[in-house]
């Protein structure tokens, strides 16, 4: 194995088995739903047009941000679409489409006709568990690290989070992290953890428990290897250009 190579293993387990924040959240959200998008082939240009057109159009009603992100690796045709709730009670009231009925029902079907498959999931986030990014800052790409706890095992795995991890990637300047746990649309059994990524020369380093010694890191990794029951890493390419900040 070559040494690039070695240092993103090393990358994807110093921060794995341990998510500025998950795809981008406001300090009131406490929920973040994550619509999965597979584009059927050929149809990226117009999926990708139809989101600059539907964030323009949020744009201009005054609507909440939307958050677009690409997966870099693996399903290059599968999107992220991010938004922020405070609470479940907002979904009572439904989201106001930003364009007149006719419009609207003219770019769902156009948007539909692009769709090989879509999930929509929501997570609780741990705020307590966030390392915010200074402001201004904006990632390339999101190292996104899915994993499932075993039953019964979370609040160690919350309190490890908490007690151990977090306050050493602070310590080794990690720019963004945040922690979210599947609360609606799949395992409940799922944490999410995402951290913020400059540029792919990120994976040419070392991970940030590198500088521990191999019985330090084994120590405090012990936890995680034992009530870990399944993983995925990804990565994210964030797209600015199809999404809507807010500003």
């Amino acid at each position: 194995m070559n040494t690039a190579c070695k240092n993103l293993l090393s990358t994807l387990a110093a921060a794995a088995l341990m998510f500025g924040p998950l795809y981008a959240q406001e300090e009131s959200s406490s929920l973040l739903t994550v619509r999965v998008v597979k584009i059927l082939p050929g149809k990226s240009g117009e999926f990708e047009s139809l989101q600059k057109e539907l964030s323009q159009a949020t744009k201009e009603a005054g609507g909440s941000p939307r958050y677009v992100w690409q997966e870099a690796r693996g399903e290059t045709s599968t999107y992220h679409v991010v938004s922020m709730e405070a609470n479940f009670a907002e979904f009572d009231e439904g989201a106001e489409p930003p364009m007149s009925e006719a419009a609207w029902a003219r770019w769902v079907s156009r948007i539909t006709d692009t769709i090989d498959t879509r999930n929509v999931v929501t997570y609780r986030m741990h705020p307590e568990l966030e390392i915010p990014s200074d402001e201004g800052y904006e990632a390339q790409y999101l190292l996104l690290l899915h994993r499932v706890v075993a039953p019964g095992r979370h609040a160690e795995y919350e309190e490890w989070l908490g007690k151990e991890l977090v306050p050493y990637l602070k310590k080794s300047g990690v720019k963004g992290w945040s922690v979210g746990r599947l609360a609606l649309g799949g395992d409940t059994n799922q944490w999410t953890l995402a951290r913020y990524v400059d540029s792919w020369s990120h994976f040419d380093e070392t991970g940030p428990l590198a500088e521990l010694s191999e019985e330090d890191r084994n120590a405090m990794l012990a936890l995680p290897r034992e009530v870990n029951r399944g993983s995925q890493n990804l990565v994210l390419r964030f797209r600015g250009d199809l999404s809507y900040s807010g500003n």
